[in-house]
């Protein structure tokens, strides 16, 4: 393996790592590398010693920070756990962090579940109390967004309120275990919880959809506190929008739900102003435009009490409010990062970057070394064609998706536009003109409203309520608009919600119609908008109808939809990478046969062809490996021939030497090849085998011929002159290439199998085969043929000979073979017998 495919292995090796470690790094997101932003701090407490603030972070995120400091300590992720969003979250004496959770259905619509956790002061979870669970308490009678509120702790229980069907039950239970019901308070009227805390004057604080706020005694009584008269254009002194309720020491603190901009303090005569955003902020003059653009974009979320101190969250700013000094101090809402997890948040940035570069470079080393290595062209056409094949259909079809996603969007707007201003028509602008206050829950305005929303969107079989949220709300040029009738909650009116002045929307305006297109935020959803006016007989705005979708809604259903083309993608991709498969098996199955027949010929097989020529490149390919194999094999069959016909006047001079022994050569050379061809060798070899034969008695040309034609009994030096023959041979032999093989015979045919025989004492299998073959022939041919000394063996004799010789003298299968061709050559060879 080269050295760039080896150091690619490693570079891919190393992304791969470096991936791994990213996947099992936390999945936090602190808004920068070095430090944490707050996005909107939606709940927030502060400890007992002061020390520690907990913050919601936009439903999704709690940190805990040092005071202090400003670092934060840990942090609580909705990913970590099953629930889709975090509520209210707060401390105990031992700076313990309990959080309220919500798990949500696949839709994001129903709640299946409400939870409190608790947290070490690590951050680790420590137990739960299962306070709402669908399956175990079924469905609420009165679906609201929730039915936990007014989460304390006190001598290591948990207090809280379960607002459903009417009543408002106090629970309290411990982390772990179940929790039991103190008392039940009922509600039978319309109003709709909207929050409910702790009070300090014992039981519950409870803010009511009609204005009205009242308290919960520990044992399940109720007592209206005060009932605000909120009017949508009134400047009276308690026209307040309560949001939230406070009750501590006598005094009632309440945030003014209207721009959540406010907070008023009563004490049971006077209504007080004790913090605007106005003053918290430093603003000087601005118009009222820019003040309610400024009010949405740093309203304040929630307050609490804790030892004199109010706490306020507002937007990406805490305020802390001494009650007692009426000084504030403000923490704005970007903190450091502690050491471990500045790291981790550097690692998540730089990792992946690392490892895809790595990665990459790594796979242009192997790529590169892969096409330089011996491999087949269907590797090399899969690395160069798939590759590009899978990236050009990734573009197209994410073009594809992109395209079909702005014209899913497209129809879905104008569907909800059609359907806005068909709904526009059907509505009573005098009733809606008419609804003003908080009255209009009693004087049964609100309800006509509803009904008429009813009919028009809710009778017929389509429900659109599970498609679209139905809103309408009160018009106002500055750009505050009041809600009077909503879909997802429709006990709740007034609640404040902002649209931009008219002016502002023209450029989402649809046509020269009263429709606009547009797209609205909260903290955790997006919406699809469509606005349509409506205005009174005279033509004067006096409202504004909403329809909005979830995003996330329909982007499930668009995920559907893409799901379905990447599917569909990858089916014909698929298709394709097999195509191209088949095309490159059928073009490497053609290469492969004809490289075959080329390592053929290579290997001296001249009689191989090319078969199944098809009619394209690869067949001339083709066609010219037959031709080159023809041509080949033609001039070596004329070689061969004149090899042979050298080696027979070679060896008929050899054999003319001895005039007893004229044509031995030729015999032992044809025994031999009849043995190998029982022994199951191939032609070639056969080939071999025969042309050892002929040359195994080349040697005698270096021996006199009066000893070799002498009658008499050698003597001991003629007889060591004999001798010598083998060794001459392999001499002359050795010394062609092409003989070397050969040469073995003639070096090895009176070696002996039990190891006396000559010129090197070989034995057994140490021998080379191709003596023992030829070393049993030339005995064989010897006994049978007449000889100076003496006359030719009766068969009888020569049988007996051989098989005395079996595993001393000859090699015992070749010596059974040679019994064999005995009885086959009986009567040519005893003929003259």
């Amino acid at each position: 393996m080269k050295k760039a495919a080896i150091a690619g292995f490693i570079l891919l090796l190393l992304g791969g790592i470096f991936f791994g470690i990213y996947s099992l790094l936390p999945d936090h997101d602190y808004g920068g590398v070095t430090n944490v932003e707050i996005n909107a701090a939606m709940y927030a407490d502060l400890s007992e010693d002061g020390t520690k603030i907990a913050i919601n972070d936009s439903y999704e995120k709690i940190y805990c920070i040092d005071k202090n400091t400003g670092r934060m300590e840990y942090l609580v992720d909705q990913l970590q756990g099953p629930w889709d969003y975090f509520e209210d979250v707060l401390f105990d004496q031992e700076e313990n962090l309990y959080a309220y959770l919500l798990e949500m259905d696949e839709d994001g619509a129903v709640t299946i579940r409400e939870s409190i956790v608790k947290y070490s002061s690590s951050g680790k979870e420590l137990g739960r109390i299962v306070c709402y669970d669908k399956e175990r308490d079924g469905e609420r009678l009165q679906q609201t967004d929730e039915c936990v509120f007014g989460i304390h702790i006190k001598d290591g229980y948990v207090y809280y309120t379960i607002y459903t069907n009417g009543r408002l039950n106090l629970m309290r239970g411990k982390i772990g275990g179940e929790s039991e019901c103190l008392s039940t308070c009922s509600f039978h009227d319309s109003r709709n919880l909207r929050w409910c805390v702790e009070s300090g004057e014992g039981g519950h604080i409870t803010c009511w959809s009609n204005s009205d706020v009242g308290h919960v005694s520990e044992d399940g009584i109720y007592t209206s506190l005060y009932q605000f008269h909120y009017r949508i254009d009134s400047q009276e002194a308690d026209n307040i929008l309560p949001g939230q309720c406070l009750y501590e020491n006598g005094v009632l603190y309440i945030l003014n739900k209207d721009l959540a901009n406010e907070i008023y303090a009563y004490d049971g005569e006077n209504m007080k102003r004790l913090v605007d955003l106005k003053e918290l902020y430093g603003l000087g003059d601005m118009t009222q435009e820019e003040y309610v653009d400024f009010c949405i974009d740093h309203m304040m979320y929630v307050m609490r009490y804790e030892n004199g101190l109010l706490e306020i969250a507002s937007a990406s700013t805490l305020f802390f409010y001494d009650l007692a000094t009426g000084e504030i101090e403000t923490v704005e809402g970007h903190f450091s990062l502690p050491a471990k997890q500045w790291i981790v948040s550097v690692c998540k940035t730089v990792l992946p970057a690392v490892g895809a570069l790595l990665a990459a470079a790594g796979l242009v080393l192997v790529i590169g070394s892969v096409m330089r290595w011996r491999v087949t062209i269907r590797s090399k056409l899969i690395l160069t064609i798939l590759p590009v094949v899978i990236i050009g259909f990734s573009v197209t079809t994410a073009a594809i998706l992109k395209q079909v996603e702005n014209n899913y969007y497209e129809t879905i707007h104008e569907e909800y536009e059609a359907v806005s201003e068909l709904a526009v028509k059907q509505l009573d602008p005098e009733l809606i003109a008419s609804i003003d206050g908080i009255e209009d829950i009693e004087n049964g305005n609100l309800e006509k409203l509803k009904k008429q929303v009813d009919e028009i969107f809710f009778s017929s079989d389509l429900d659109w309520s599970e498609e679209m949220i139905v809103n309408i709300f009160s018009y106002d040029e500055s750009g505050v608009n009041r809600i009077l009738f909503g879909t997802e909650n429709r006990d709740s009116f007034f609640d404040y919600i902002y649209f931009t002045t008219i002016d502002k929307l023209e450029p989402e305006r649809v046509g020269n119609t009263d429709t606009y297109v547009t797209t609205s935020h909260t903290g955790i959803e997006q919406y699809i908008d469509v606005v349509t006016l409506i205005r009174d007989e005279n033509g004067k705005i006096i409202a504004m109808l909403d329809l909005s979708g979830y995003l996330d809604r329909y982007a499930r259903t668009l995920y559907e939809i893409k799901k379905d083309i990447v599917m569909k993608s990858i089916l014909l991709v698929s298709c394709l990478a097999l195509l191209i498969f088949l095309i490159t098996m059928y073009i490497n199955r053609k290469l492969r046969k004809t490289t075959e027949v080329i390592q053929e010929i290579s290997n001296g097989d001249f009689s191989v062809r090319v078969e199944r020529l098809s009619r394209d490149e690869l067949g001339i390919i083709g066609q010219g490996v037959n031709n080159m194999a023809m041509q080949i094999e033609k001039m070596f069959e004329e070689k061969d021939d004149f090899a042979l016909q050298v080696i027979e006047a070679l060896v008929g001079t050899i054999d003319a030497k001895d005039k007893y022994t004229n044509g031995h050569s030729l015999r032992v050379a044809k025994y031999s090849r009849e043995i190998a061809k029982r022994l199951g060798k191939s032609e070639e070899e056969q080939l071999d085998v025969y042309y050892a034969g002929l040359l195994h008695d080349i040697g005698k040309i270096g021996i006199p011929d009066h000893i070799i034609n002498k009658t008499s009994r050698l003597d001991d030096d003629e007889y060591a002159r004999i001798k010598t023959h083998p060794v001459i041979g392999n001499e002359i032999l050795s010394k062609l290439s092409s003989l070397q093989y050969i040469s073995m015979g003639a070096y090895g045919h009176h070696e002996r199998y039990d190891g006396k025989g000559y010129p090197q004492g070989l034995k057994g299998e140490e021998i080379p085969e191709i003596a023992r073959i030829i070393g049993v022939a030339d005995a064989y041919d010897a006994m049978t043929s007449n000889r100076s000394y003496r006359n030719a063996m009766s068969q009888e004799k020569v049988r007996r000979e051989i098989e005395k010789g079996k595993g001393t003298q000859f090699d015992a299968r070749f010596a059974e073979i040679m019994l064999e061709l005995d009885t086959l050559y009986e009567k040519e060879i005893y003929g003259h017998f």
